[in-house]
Formats: structure tokens, sequence, C-alpha cells
């Protein structure tokens, strides 16, 4: 586990008790979930560095840094794994892959590039979750693009204007995901291009998104939770979950959902068919 003070901390899966096994405290602040594969424990934190910890002492096997601009967005997208490769995305539009053992930098993407004259409209931060299918990563920035980069090389397959901070959903031909104004789009894996746009959520504050079947699932600020049909957009279905709003992307388990809202109120919903 891990604190906006810089704290983490190991625990075993004991019964009753958890037993802590080790704890250790770095200089920055932690809002990305930590990623452990194997024995290895990969860690962003918000002043642009990257770590590789050893998950059975929290001892520090590497640290690779990158430039934070002025202004950058609150939080981070957490690192993603893939065989020798850990990939990261940071405050400058910037996706880079680097080798697990030694935290060599492998490849560098340029994901979107800072424009305009304000720190405000040069933020490009690559915060929302990332995510890898088929040998291929596929990213969004703030203010930026949305792209398909090869996983093994960094070689941009496509490219669209698009901006959102929240992570990405895919599914068999399609990925969804809401953009920064709340519309929620369905766009082609293959090509970038839109299969759908849905505005009728507009300026909602939606989370991600999340696939459940045939439907798509988001949450929003009133404490609403709306299933789309994954096809063609239509709105099928919606249920209030509470009076919060919803921050974390929808969890799909079997056939529900599982929602969390900012007072920690965990939810689970069903769409009669």
């Amino acid at each position: 586990m891990t604190s906006r003070d810089g704290d983490i901390a190991a625990y075993s899966n004991s019964y009753p008790e958890p037993e802590l096994l080790w704890q250790i405290r770095i200089d920055s602040e932690i809002r990305a979930t930590p990623v452990v594969d194997g024995e290895q424990l990969f860690l962003r934190s918000v002043d642009g560095k990257l770590r590789s910890l050893s998950t059975a002492d929290g001892s520090q096997q590497w640290l690779v840094s990158r430039r934070v601009p002025v202004l950058s967005l609150t939080g981070n997208s957490e690192p993603l794994v893939d065989g020798q490769l850990v990939f990261a995305g940071f405050d400058d539009g910037k996706l880079v892959a680097f080798d697990r053992a030694d935290g060599e930098v492998r490849w560098e993407s340029t994901i979107s590039v800072p424009g305009g004259r304000t720190e405000v409209e040069r933020l490009v931060d690559l915060d929302g979750r990332f995510v890898l299918r088929d040998g291929i990563i596929y990213i969004s920035s703030f203010q930026g693009r949305l792209a398909a980069v090869q996983a093994v090389s960094g070689d941009l397959l496509w490219s669209r204007e698009f901006s959102s901070y929240q992570s990405i959903a895919v599914g068999e031909d399609a990925i969804f995901l809401s953009a920064d104004n709340s519309d929620l789009w369905s766009i082609d894996r293959r090509t970038g291009s839109a299969f759908w746009k849905q505005d009728v959520l507009h300026a909602r504050r939606l989370t991600a998104p999340s696939i459940s079947g045939d439907h798509v699932v988001v949450a929003d600020l009133d404490g609403l939770l709306h299933w789309f049909d994954s096809k063609d957009g239509r709105l099928v279905g919606r249920i209030r979950i509470g009076a919060a709003r919803s921050y974390v992307q929808p969890i799909i388990w079997r056939q529900t959902v599982l929602t969390l809202d900012k007072y920690g109120v965990l939810a689970s919903s069903s769409l009669e068919q």
C-alpha cells in the first residue's frame, strides 16, 4: 500500500491479522497505483520518477527521473509491465519503455507535443491508465492525442486529436474512453477512426468506462450509473447508485458492476435484461 506522504508498505496476507513485512518512505507524493510483477515493484511518483523496488524488503533496484513541467495535472498513470519492458507515461506527453532489469531506455515515443502560450494550454499529461492488447499500447493525453503504439518498438501506428485523462477500455474491435468534456467515444482499434460519439452525458464528469458484455458502463457526478450499447452508443439503462460523485472506473465482476463514490460507499448493480 502507498500514501500521498510517500509511504510504501508491504503486508503479508496472513489471517486474521496481516503482518507488516517492510515499510519505507520516498521524498514525493504517490498517486499512481504501484505495480507488482514477480520480485519487483514498479512505482511512479509525482516528481517524475519511476522506481523499481524489491518486493522482499523494499530496497531500491533502480530509479529514472524525467523533468516535470511547471504545471501538470494532479495524478499519474500507473506503469505497465510486459515481459522485459516497463512502460511509463510522463507529464511531457512522452511514453517511454524501460528495461526492467536496469531501467535503461529501450525506446521513447512522443504522444503529444505541448502547444499554446500559457502553461495551462501546454498541459499534455499522460495520466490515464494506458492498456496493452495484442502487442499494441493504446494511450491518451490531456489536451493532446489518442494513439496506438507498437509495444516492441515504440512505432506509432495511428494517432488523432483527443483530450482525456481517463483510463481506456479495450474491446474486440474498439476502444472506449471518456473525453475531458465527458463525451463518450468508441474508436476503431485498427485505424483510430470513430465508430460513434455519445454526448448525452456531456459535462457530467464521467468516470472511465468499463465493458460489461455488450455494454459500456460509466458513472457520473450525481451518483448515476449508465449503460450504453457498445455497437451504436445508445443509452439503454441507468440507475442511481448513490448521492455522490464516483471517481473510480467501474469494476465488472461476473454480471454485476461495482462502483465506489467519493465517500467510500461501495455499490453493486446490474442491468435487467
